[in-house]
């Protein structure tokens, strides 16, 4: 090394070294972790358990037993799991009660769309082909003939969608005290491991905090929860980062922590990008490791299982991580944040798209047929999220995500964005410095010129609304490189 240093010795590689670091950290170094590291599960991963089919959570509850010495629940997350508890309940229970129905009522709505159809072109035949006999058409197509075709696709779906609401392991009774034989397996995990509850005086600096200064500067965790109704729910994943901190500051020197969430979300998690993959934000590490002796892992929940089978030996089948890596439900009373992934793999509801598609004055047939297409999903849903934070229409029950489709440079867009400058055409898009994504650029393709302005528009008003987009005035010191 240069003048003689080692690279250890370098203030700069070892002071910024969670920033430095490349990549996710190795098999090795996480093997450390799990050989007696503290174990601490987010409440997000509790709750998840009572979402699983039978035999998956049985095997993650003897895959924790095997770790029940090293568990450590902060107050936070006990006080989070025994309220959301029955919110997960209910809402699993509702799904499998309105399932059947459910079913039933699309064969019911298929129908009706046929119908219109069936109208729509005896209408034609009537204005453009004269006064022609269309009783062969009735003939032909009748819902008679359509329920006698359906029943058994019918029959089958309903009587498959009763069974598992009826085979269901968490019912209506189980709203009943005592009935849930979940709870009290999870309370002998932990044992008298839970933290005590900080001071109400504690509480209200560490929300203050949260709200005045981290939070508006982007300090992770916590700050993308700012729309909760109260400052004590907004600060939820503060207040646990504080008490895991506090904890970690009890342990021995060189002790390692794991945190366990499902939560990937843009306040806990790196967005990919220039050779980045996606990763915690190493603010987090950095200022664990700066406030406390310890070091610390953050896993997502289906990788900590994955590394608890590959590690310590769990009997954990593949198809259970599988399970794991689907999105689950949320709890009833309140709206789930879907990651990037989440996106990609589900549909929005297409009375939803279709809204935000007339919200944002769309008139494209190409565009139109899009929202039907599953390759397309992450522009109906960047659709969907652009018209509601935009105000452009009245949002319900939805879920929350956080997608945009332009960024500036040093929000580090993922690999396959496409500067502006090499797609848009002059005076179409003022700042040719930012980033398109890709199955945005895909989109803009396929458009027609007035709705690929409008697409344009959108997606800059949406970026600046959000904090990720252009600026309200060009900087001067960019160009179009």
């Amino acid at each position: 090394m240069q003048d003689g240093h080692t690279e250890a010795e370098l203030k700069l590689l070892r002071q910024y070294w969670a920033w430095i670091r490349p990549g996710s950290p190795t098999d090795e170094e996480r093997k450390e972790f799990f050989a007696g590291g503290t174990i601490v599960l987010d409440t997000n991963v509790l709750l998840d358990l009572y979402q699983y089919t039978p035999n998956t959570r049985q095997q993650l509850l003897d895959a924790l037993g095997t770790v029940s010495d090293r568990l450590w629940m902060p107050y936070q997350v006990g006080l989070e799991f025994v309220r959301g508890r029955a919110g997960v309940i209910k809402g699993r229970v509702e799904a499998l009660h309105k399932a059947p129905g459910k079913v039933s009522a699309a064969f019911t709505n298929a129908w009706k769309q046929i119908n219109d159809a069936v109208a729509d072109v005896k209408q034609l035949l009537e204005d453009y082909a004269g006064d022609q006999d269309t009783s062969e058409i009735d003939e032909l197509i009748s819902e008679r003939e359509f329920n006698e075709l359906m029943h058994p696709w019918r029959a089958e779906l309903v009587n498959r969608a009763k069974q598992v609401k009826d085979e269901s392991d968490f019912g209506a009774a189980t709203f009943v005290q005592g009935r849930d034989t979940l709870l009290p397996q999870i309370a002998a995990l932990f044992g008298d491991r839970i933290g005590d509850p900080p001071e109400q005086g504690l509480v209200r600096e560490r929300i203050e905090l949260a709200i005045a200064f981290r939070f508006p500067n982007k300090i992770p965790p916590g700050f993308a929860d700012t729309r909760k109704d109260t400052d004590l729910r907004s600060a939820g994943d503060f207040l646990l980062w504080e008490e895991l901190i506090e904890h970690a500051q009890t342990l021995s020197p060189g002790a390692k922590v794991i945190l366990v969430s499902r939560d990937t979300k843009k306040d806990w998690y790196q967005p990919e990008g220039f050779g980045q993959e996606e990763r915690p934000w190493p603010q987090l590490i950095d200022e664990f490791e700066r406030r406390t002796s310890a070091r610390v892992l953050i896993a997502e929940t289906a990788t900590f299982y994955s590394d608890v089978k590959k590690f310590l030996g769990a009997e954990i089948a593949s198809s259970t991580i599988d399970e794991l890596n689907r999105p689950v439900a949320a709890p009833a009373e309140e709206q789930f944040f879907l990651t990037r992934k989440d996106l990609a793999r589900q549909d929005p509801p297409e009375e939803l798209a279709l809204a935000a598609y007339r919200a944002a004055g769309l008139s494209s047939k190409a565009i139109r047929q899009a929202l039907a297409r599953s390759s397309d999903r992450l522009f109906q849903w960047w659709l969907v999220g652009a018209t509601r934070d935009l105000g452009l229409r009245e949002s319900g029950d939805e879920p929350l995500f956080d997608l945009q489709a332009i960024l500036r440079p040093e929000a580090h867009p993922g690999p396959g964005w496409v500067l502006a400058s090499e797609i848009v055409q002059p005076g179409e898009l003022p700042y040719l410095y930012m980033s398109l994504a890709p199955w945005f650029v895909s989109m803009l393709e396929i458009s027609p010129m007035v709705d690929r302005t409008r697409l344009l528009r959108l997606a800059q008003h949406h970026g600046s609304a959000t904090g990720f987009g252009a600026p309200d005035q060009p900087n001067p010191g960019s160009n179009s490189a």
